[in-house]
């Protein structure tokens, strides 16, 4: 179906879509995936259902793997006002003491993303440079609402809707992290 940061392969004969990561680095994001999901479907939030194996992440050829629902073949996209109002319900869940969701780092996978790319030295160092500013400005925020919930990707490419009922969903939930929110 998709060949992006994870391998998304619709399952023949099976109503099922496997996600695959790169590698067992991705391992925390898949685990943080699997836990922001059944969390939402415990709240009757509209994300993607997990399906398949009760145990995930299934770990294959060092890649961890993931079972969902299908939603649609192919997927069909959200609008952005769908994305808008389910970020908003999804800012006004408070997760249970019980759910572990990481801190949010905004900056987490930029430097390695920075170092890999196909750019002039001059290029990379700009961009490193305007990195650490970013990291510097970002520390003096002052929030003012309590940390909650945040999705963590929040595009309109992860909004899909469910063929059956046309509901817009919630997809890739690993990024989803604990941190502060602007519409509480």
């Amino acid at each position: 179906m998709r060949l992006g940061e994870n391998a998304i392969y619709r399952l023949r004969g099976k109503p099922l879509v496997a996600r695959i990561a790169r590698t067992l680095g991705y391992l925390p994001d898949v685990e943080t995936e699997v836990t922001a999901a059944r969390w939402l479907e415990s709240e009757d939030f509209p994300a993607l259902r997990h399906a398949g194996p009760v145990v995930q992440p299934v770990v294959a050829d060092g890649r961890p793997v993931t079972f969902w629902e299908l939603l649609g073949d192919p997927p069909e996209f959200g609008t952005v006002r769908e994305l808008g109002m389910l970020l908003r319900r999804l800012h006004d869940l408070m997760p249970p003491s019980s759910l572990a969701l990481p801190q949010l780092e905004p900056f987490g996978r930029v430097e390695g993303r920075i170092d890999g790319a196909d750019l002039t030295g001059d290029d990379k160092a700009f961009l490193r440079a305007r990195m650490v500013e970013l990291r510097e400005r970002y520390t003096e925020l002052v929030f003012v609402l309590p940390p909650g919930p945040v999705h963590g990707d929040a595009s309109i490419g992860n909004i899909l809707r469910r063929q059956s009922d046309g509901a817009a969903v919630l997809v890739d939930l690993g990024a989803t992290t604990f941190a502060h929110t602007t519409n509480r």
